[in-house]
């Protein structure tokens, strides 16, 4: 059995819980829904008063869904700005960089709002610090200052030695290169490493393909035929019966 020094964690629905309910509800073509949308149209609107919310929600919707499109072909991240250059540039309307920087930080401090700290989740940092690991964080994220003021809200940063953002490093999960690259900070031995992570896909599988053991936080209590991880659990806070 390996005797693990370092543990690295994912940070959204991991250490951070994202909690889309508290976004602003929005009703769009009778269908209610959570989105920044709302936000960000307020500041889109002092740029471009000619557009209803309806039909910026449309472009607004679908700049999403190709965003991610545009990341999934092979793993590389972007900066959040690109996502709405995708947008605007849709609608066909001209735009500077303060637009975009600003529709990003509109749609970021949404997005701030819905995150929650759970009190158990600093417990369990407590309790692996006092144990000796060695703690760091590698996370997927497009605009790397929310995911650092996150941390700093919720007081935590300083357990982390190392703290990664793909959109820092260029690369995502479930790509081999960020977790070796992870690795690399402070000369982590593979052998002594452990991923934790909520995502099977980009954090337990990558962690495997990447030669990392890891935990598996199933959130959600899903069946699924893949078990190559050293132990799964339902919570954050379960950690403490493992390690």
């Amino acid at each position: 059995m390996n005797v693990y020094k370092n543990i690295i964690f994912d940070l959204f629905d991991t250490l951070v819980l994202f909690k889309p309910q508290l976004l602003p509800e929005i009703n769009v073509n009778g269908v209610v829904r959570n989105s920044t949308g709302l936000d960000v149209y307020s500041t889109f609107n002092k740029y471009y008063e000619e557009y209803e919310f309806k039909k910026f929600y449309s472009y607004f919707y679908n700049s999403y869904k190709q965003f991610q499109e545009l990341k999934n072909i092979d793993n590389r991240e972007y900066h959040n700005s690109k996502r709405f250059e995708i947008m605007l540039n849709e609608i066909g309307i001209n735009y500077s960089e303060e637009i975009i920087n600003d529709l990003v930080i509109s749609h970021m401090k949404s997005l701030e709002k819905s995150m929650i700290f759970p009190d158990d989740h600093r417990i369990v940092l407590e309790y692996l610090k006092d144990k000796s690991y060695n703690l760091s964080v590698l996370s997927n994220f497009d605009y790397s200052p929310t995911a650092y003021k996150l941390l700093d809200i919720y007081e935590i940063t300083h357990y982390f030695d190392t703290i990664i953002i793909s959109e820092e490093f260029g690369w995502r999960k479930p790509d081999k290169k960020i977790f070796d690259y992870a690795l690399k900070q402070g000369n982590k031995n593979r052998s002594e490493t452990l991923f934790i992570g909520d995502d099977l896909e980009r954090d337990i599988k990558g962690a495997f393909n990447a030669g990392i053991d890891s935990i598996y936080i199933n959130l959600k209590n899903t069946e699924n035929s893949f078990t190559n991880y050293f132990a799964s659990v339902s919570s954050l806070k379960e950690i403490k019966n493992i390690l």
